[in-house]
């Protein structure tokens, strides 16, 4: 047998240049994983430029070897043998391990135009001959390790069809003979040897058994078959699982250090260039680039209007691409409301989940496409609009939330919104998912969005600001609308959201530390603009939006990354002229990570901070804890008894407290309990029966009771938290008197 023997005196001009302490890198089994992958089934392959980038931010100088599975598969199949070695050498490797499973007849042939050095004492060619030196020497400093390459495959296998096909251009020695004939063969003047190992763990047993003595350390590179089982004891484990560990040896005592490499690991830039070079793209593979097909100008986007349009926005886990626009005054033989139009999108959403996120996330593979009412939201200039696919049939309409179950799976349906008639504002379309980047799409160009009035006082609280940017009377005519002894008033009310949540760092990034953390904005659409946006007058009472001439939705989402709004029309009775407007907050517990509690409430008017209420004497005071429930007046009229009551929020956190039946009064004649038929201001004005009570204080409200006997006593009682108290009273045609 024709010994072989290779010595290589290595000056070290890689990437890898960064100390000077002396080490062996290792790596094994990258099975041709040239390039990270971000969506593999079943491993991650993080690729070279991240383990060269491990080496790097190692600071070890040193040498780079592969122990085995370099070239099987992969991006080598499509890159090729000669590129690819070629492109190893330029990467800063040094020296590659030739095992059964890179061997093939296209690299046999190609064995006299490659320069990166190859081992193999176990590989031959139909005359016994070596096809690469069986070892090499590597200098590191003062120390010299001789590097022999061994394969070891169960002789059985040796007759199978898929081996004997190569037969006439290679075959596999008898492991042990190639080993002892390899040790032989080295200069005396070597510090260590090392063995490059693949194959049998059987095999190995065997070698260490015969020449363990005479080695010092057998590194196994590459298993035999596809399981990952623990090599022999003493054996150093460098198979990486397509890349995803690297082993140091340290010098000249041959210890193991293991480094791990993830999608989330820096890459070497240098690297990434050499592959991108070579004709491999590093980057993640998109789709092909396309222009944005967007509405120019200004259209009339009165129905009936269709558009095909083309927008895309990806972020880490999901893709989003809005591919038409139609406007319509019906749906499915509903007509809009009047002054409206129904705005229909046609949307497609994918699945673009990466591995890293899949093994994060426990393997789960799924993508929760959730709550598109809240979290698709569509913008009008600063207006916001809400998704209404609930409330409409279809079955071409999208559901509130979906599952898209594996990477690259896609779902295509429409969204639907209601909308003014001839709306021209710049539109845009936002979703905001809990714990990843917003998709921004922009359906029309738009101009830059005017600065901020500056005298907006603006009011805070940890997940909102809002702010008032006008409050002023309007004119009966210009709403369209009779004076009728009214006065409207009109609240331009703007926010944005200050709501965030706390995700791992790589929900955004992909080169970010998934052990870091990153704040993901969310929008703020828990707002019930018709229940918690009031105008209170200095005697209690509470007056709400109109919503037939306000444009503000009734839950209006409030975004984290631009001021929204709208204006509310408050109609109230003409004599009042002192009142401010109250903002008051539902539980947010839910929403902010389990901290519970109610915020305080917000108050906007020039005599917000000087307000206070007129007081009123008390004629009747139930004396109930919690919920404070007193009469101020009760009035005899022709239809029966007028009651004004004051109630009052003794919690913690504001309450909807139906008044309905919260109140009775039974004569004595009937012993039948009355409920109130009408709930007013002192001019007849009708308020809301659902009172919106604030925490610490009054409401006020006219209560009208029928009452057919002209003259009588009964009770008059109220429905507490936890008691139901009554008090006697005596009416004839003129009074009431209460006992």
């Amino acid at each position: 047998m024709k010994r072989v023997f290779l010595a290589l005196w290595l000056i070290v001009v890689s990437p890898l240049s960064l100390g000077a302490s002396p080490e062996l890198w290792i790596t094994g089994d990258i099975r041709g994983s040239l390039l990270p992958c971000f969506q593999c089934p079943e491993t991650s392959a993080p690729g070279l430029a991240r383990q060269v980038g491990v080496m790097q931010a190692a600071a070890a100088d040193g040498i780079w070897l592969d122990a085995g599975g370099f070239l099987d598969g992969g991006e080598v199949d499509v890159l090729g043998l000669q590129k690819t070695l070629a492109l190893a050498e330029e990467l800063g490797m040094q020296a590659l391990h030739l095992t059964w499973r890179d061997v093939s007849p296209a690299l046999v042939d190609s064995l006299p135009k490659i320069r990166l050095p190859l081992v193999s004492a176990s590989l031959v060619d139909v005359r016994g001959e070596p096809l690469v030196p069986p070892s090499l020497v590597v200098e590191h400093g003062n120390q010299r390790i001789a590097v022999i390459g061994i394969s070891g495959v169960p002789t059985d296998y040796h007759d199978l069809p898929a081996w004997q096909a190569f037969s006439g251009m290679f075959r596999l020695r008898e492991a042990g003979e190639a080993l002892s004939e390899s040790l032989e063969g080295l200069p005396g003047d070597v510090d260590r040897v090392v063995v490059l190992y693949a194959g049998d763990h059987g095999i190995l047993r065997q070698l260490i058994d015969q020449v363990g003595e005479r080695v010092d350390a057998f590194v196994m590179g590459s298993s035999f078959g596809n399981l990952y089982s623990a090599p022999p004891e003493a054996v150093i484990d460098a198979r990486s699982q397509q890349g995803r560990r690297l082993t140091r040896l340290n010098l000249p005592e041959l210890t193991a250090t293991y480094h791990d490499v993830t999608l989330s690991s820096p890459p070497n830039e240098a690297v990434v260039e050499a592959l991108e070079r070579a004709g491999l793209r590093h980057a993640r593979p998109d789709r092909e680039a396309r222009a944005n097909m967007v509405l120019a100008g200004e259209p009339d986007l009165s129905p009936p209007f269709r558009a095909t349009l083309l927008v895309e926005q990806y972020n880490r886990v999901m893709g989003l691409s809005l591919l038409g626009i139609e406007t319509r005054s019906e749906w499915q033989g509903e007509t809009a409301p009047e002054g409206e139009a129904y705005l229909v999108l046609d949307l497609l959403f994918e699945n673009r989940k990466p591995f890293d996120l899949i093994q994060q996330d426990g393997g789960q593979r799924a993508l929760r496409v959730g709550n598109l009412a809240q979290n698709l939201v569509l913008l009008s200039g600063d207006r916001t609009h809400a998704a209404i696919n609930d409330s409409l049939n279809g079955a071409e309409l999208l559901p509130d939330t979906f599952i898209l179950p594996q990477p690259g799976e896609i779902r295509r349906g429409q969204v639907v919104y209601r909308l003014p008639k001839g709306v021209s504002d710049p539109l845009s379309l936002r979703f905001y998912h809990i714990e990843y980047s917003v998709l921004a799409l922009a359906l029309q160009e738009r101009e830059p969005d005017p600065d901020v009035p500056p005298d907006i006082d603006f009011q805070r609280h940890d997940f909102l600001e809002l702010g008032v940017a006008s409050i002023e009377d309007v004119e009966a005519a210009q709403l369209n609308q009779a004076a009728d002894n009214r006065r409207f008033v009109a609240v331009e009310l703007l926010g944005r959201s200050r709501l965030t949540r706390t995700n791992p760092a790589n929900h955004h990034d992909a080169n970010a530390d998934p052990d870091q953390t990153v704040e993901t904005p969310r929008a703020v659409p828990y707002l019930y603009a018709d229940q918690h946006i009031q105008l209170v007058s200095s005697d209690g009472y509470v007056y709400l939006p109109d919503w037939e001439l306000s444009d503000l939705e009734r839950i209006p989402a409030f975004l984290p990354d631009m001021l929204t709004g709208g204006r509310l029309i408050f109609s109230l009775p003409e004599p009042v002229d002192t009142y401010r407007v109250a903002l008051y907050f539902p539980n947010f517990g839910t929403i902010t990570e389990g901290v519970q509690g109610f915020p305080d409430p917000m108050f906007f008017g020039d005599s917000a901070k000087d307000f206070v209420y007129r007081e009123r004497d008390t004629v009747i005071d139930f004396g109930l804890k919690q919920l404070r429930v007193r009469v101020t007046d009760i009035e005899r009229t022709n239809e029966g008894l007028e009651v004004e009551v004051e109630v009052f929020n003794e919690t913690e956190g504001p309450g909807f407290w139906p008044m309905e039946d919260r109140l009775g009064v039974t004569p004595a004649s009937s012993d039948q309990r009355t409920s109130a038929t009408a709930i007013t201001d002192p001019y007849g004005t009708p308020l809301a029966w659902n009172a919106h009570l604030p925490p610490g204080e009054p409401r006020r409200m006219w209560l009208h009771f029928p009452l057919d006997e002209a003259e009588g006593e009964g009770v008059i009682d109220v429905r507490g938290l936890d008691a139901n108290p009554s008090q006697t009273i005596i009416w004839d045609v003129n009074q009431v008197i209460a006992e």
